[in-house]
Order: structure tokens, then sequence, then C-alpha cells
């Protein structure tokens, strides 16, 4: 095997599917089978593996830890995550706003949970897609990266441009 190849095993006996992709990402299988698990936590590993399997690098990271969380949450309203409806999305979110989450997070986690629920959907595991028309956080289009705001940046080029071009620093910039 190349290691650029990725491995989809699936096991009768457990109901697991599991990515090997020669230990780029080490071995996939979410949730780990234990006597404590309920059947409808079994029922939805083959779902996460299949809408799992078409990431990798950092996305899987962030895609894998926002599943487990969601997973999670879902324990604690003790319901079927494959039968879930938007108000558990709604309310997962206004969790994460009280917990102090940035809105670039918690749209970050929505936008992972309702592209599951897509692929669940699109693959005919579920009727209706609870996801859909989930309401995500309004994001901050002005960056928080410290730095010149348009404002600053267009002063900073007419005082170069005043300058002559003459200016070491426009020199810099303009490389």
């Amino acid at each position: 095997m190349g290691a650029d190849v990725c491995v989809l095993t699936y096991n009768e006996e457990t109901d697991i599917m599991s990515i090997n992709d020669n230990n780029l990402f080490g071995q996939l299988t979410l949730p780990e089978p234990q006597p404590t698990i309920d059947a409808a936590t079994i029922k939805l590993n083959r779902p996460l593996a299949g809408f799992l399997a078409g990431y990798s690098g950092t996305t899987l990271d962030a895609f894998r830890l926002d599943l487990r969380q969601w997973v999670s949450r879902l324990a604690t309203f003790h319901s079927d995550p494959l039968a879930v409806e938007r108000a558990h999305i709604e309310l997962h979110a206004r969790t994460a706003e009280q917990e102090g989450k940035a809105r670039s997070t918690i749209g970050r986690r929505l936008s992972t949970v309702c592209g599951f629920y897509r692929y669940c959907e699109q693959e005919h595991l579920i009727e209706r897609n609870a996801g859909a028309h989930v309401r995500r956080p309004k994001q901050d289009h002005e960056s928080t990266t410290p730095g010149l705001d348009r404002n600053k940046l267009e002063a900073f080029l007419v005082q170069a441009g005043l300058s002559g071009g003459g200016d070491p620093a426009w020199r810099r910039c303009s490389r």
C-alpha cells in the first residue's frame, strides 16, 4: 500500500466500520464498542465512519472532535442520534454560546453536525435532514488578526506614494 491509500473496513460481528490510512491519522472508529453502549450508538458507527471518510488532516481531526462532542451532548438528551430534531441542534448551539465559545467555533461545529445529517439524508439513513435550516451565528467579516485596517493601509500607501518611492519602507513593501 502507498502512503496515500485509505482503507475502509467493516466488521460484521461488531457492526463497526473503521478507516485505516497507513497510520497517517491512526485508526478511526467512532464510537468504540463497549458493553455500556446502546443499540442506537452502535447503529451510528457506520454513518459516522462514512461521513468522516471524506476528510483528512486537520479537517478530519476537527470534525471528529465536533461529532464526538455532539454525540456526547445527545447522550444528555437521551436521544437517538439518527432521530434528532432541529431543536436539538439549536440547543447544542445555544449551550455552546453559554459556555462562551466563539461564534466562529460554534458555526464550524454546527456546519459539521449539519453536514453529517446532510450525508445521512443523501445515504437514505434518515428521511429528513434536521440540520437543513439550522441558523448559524453571524460571523465577523473583519479579521481579528492584528494589522492594518483598510483606512490605515490606504494612509500608508498614500504617504509612501507622496515620498516618491524613495522611502525604504515603501521599497520593501513594493517588491
